[in-house]
C-alpha cells in the first residue's frame, strides 16, 4: 500500500503552500465531471433494461462537460495568461501527470460537449433560447431511440473509460510526488475514485431533487424509483470509500516510517487539520450522508413501503456529501504540502 521512505524524515510541519485554492477547485471538479461521463454512458447502456435511467444519464451528461469546462477556466485564470496554459501543448512529456492531465482534460472537452448535446432537446416554452437552439440542430425531444442514438453510443463507450481515467487523475498527480508522505500510498487515487464517483452521484441526485418536475403519477413513481437506486449507490461508494480511508489510517498507526508522522501531525488528535477532517470528511462527508441515505432506503428495502419525501429532505443527503468530498481534498492537498520529508 505505501511505498516506505526508509532512513527519511520528516521536516517540522509548514504552512507554505504550492497548489492553492485553485488546484482544490480543480481537483473537485475534475473528479466530479470525470465521473459523471462514466455515470452517464453505464446508465445509458443499462437504459435497455430500464428506460428511465435514460432520463438520468441526460443529467450526467450535461454535468460532466459543465464543470469540466469550469475547471479548465480555472487552471487558465491560475496561470495568469492563457498562454501559459497553451505551452503545456508544445511539449511532449509523458512523465508529466500535469502534461498528461491536460491532454485527458481536452479529449474530455472533445468527448462529453458532443456527447451532451445528443441529449439536448428544444425547451417546451418559445422564446429566443428555443429559435437560437433550433437553429443549432436541437430537436423538439430526445430518447434513446432517437436520431443521435449510434453517436451517442459510440461517444458513451469512448467517455466510460475516458472518465473513470480522469476521476484518477488527481489521485495520480498527488501519488507521483512520492516526496511527500501523505500522498506517498499507492491508495491514494483509489481514493479519489472512489470519492469522485460519489461525488457525481451527489451532484446527479441534487440536480434531479432540485430541477425534475413530475406531472403524473407514472412519472413520480419513476422519480422515487431512480433516486432509489441513486441513493442505494451512493451508500455503496460512500461505505467504500470510508473503509479504504481507515485502512490507510490504520496501516499507518502500525508502521514506523514518516507516513505515521504525517497521519498523526495532519489528523491527529492535535493534527493541524484535524478538525477539518473529523468534522468536514468524517461527520459530514461519511456519518451524514450514509445514516440519511439508510433511513431514506429504510422503508423500501426492509419493509417493501414506497414512501415520497420532501425534496428538502432529499436534499440533504447529496449536499452533505459534496462538502464532505470537498474537505477530502483539502486535507490531502494542504495536509500534503505542509508536511514534507528531508534527510536520507
Amino acid at each position: 500500500m505505501h511505498r516506505p521512505n526508509e532512513g527519511v524524515h520528516v521536516s517540522e510541519v509548514s504552512t507554505s503552500v504550492i497548489w492553492g485554492y485553485p488546484t482544490l477547485i480543480h481537483f473537485f471538479l475534475a473528479g466530479m465531471g470525470g465521473a459523471s461521463l462514466a455515470i452517464s454512458a453505464i446508465l445509458l447502456m443499462s437504459s435497455r433494461l430500464r428506460a428511465s435511467f435514460f432520463s438520468v444519464a441526460r443529467y450526467a451528461a450535461f454535468i460532466a462537460p459543465i464543470v469540466v469546462f469550469d475547471d479548465a477556466l480555472v487552471l487558465v485564470l491560475e496561470l495568469g495568461r492563457p498562454t501559459r496554459f497553451l505551452n503545456i501543448f508544445r511539449h511532449v512529456n509523458f512523465e508529466s501527470p500535469l502534461w498528461l492531465g491536460t491532454w485527458m482534460m481536452t479529449i474530455f472537452l472533445l468527448i462529453s460537449v458532443p456527447y451532451a448535446y445528443t441529449y439536448l432537446a428544444l425547451p417546451k416554452k418559445d422564446g429566443l433560447l428555443r429559435r437560437t437552439m433550433a437553429r443549432l440542430g436541437v430537436r423538439e425531444n430526445v430518447g434513446p431511440d432517437d436520431k443521435w442514438r449510434r453517436f451517442r453510443w459510440m461517444l458513451a463507450l469512448i467517455g466510460l473509460p475516458l472518465g473513470i481515467a480522469v476521476c484518477h487523475y488527481p489521485g495520480m498527480m498527488m501519488s507521483g510526488l512520492v516526496a511527500r508522505p501523505l500522498w506517498s500510498t499507492s491508495m491514494l487515487p483509489t481514493v479519489t475514485l472512489l470519492s469522485s464517483t460519489a461525488t457525481a452521484l451527489a451532484a446527479i441526485l441534487l440536480c434531479r431533487v432540485l430541477f425534475k418536475r413530475v406531472s403524473d403519477p407514472i412519472s413520480a413513481k419513476e422519480y422515487r424509483d431512480d433516486n432509489y437506486v441513486l441513493t442505494f449507490t451512493s451508500v455503496i461508494f460512500l461505505v467504500a470509500e470510508a473503509l479504504v480511508l481507515t485502512q490507510i489510517v490504520i496501516y499507518a498507526r502500525n508502521t514506523s516510517s514518516s507516513f505515521r508522522f504525517v497521519i498523526e501531525k495532519v489528523i491527529g488528535e492535535e493534527g493541524i487539520l484535524a478538525e477539518q477532517f473529523w468534522t468536514g470528511v468524517v461527520t459530514i462527508g461519511f456519518v451524514v450522508p450514509i445514516i440519511t441515505g439508510v433511513l431514506l432506503l429504510l422503508p423500501r428495502l426492509v419493509f417493501s413501503r414506497e414512501l415520497a419525501y420532501p425534496r428538502p429532505v432529499e436534499a440533504v443527503m447529496p449536499s452533505a456529501v459534496l462538502v464532505g468530498s470537498l474537505m477530502l481534498i483539502y486535507v490531502l492537498l494542504f495536509g500534503g504540502q505542509m508536511t514534507s520529508p528531508i534527510g536520507v
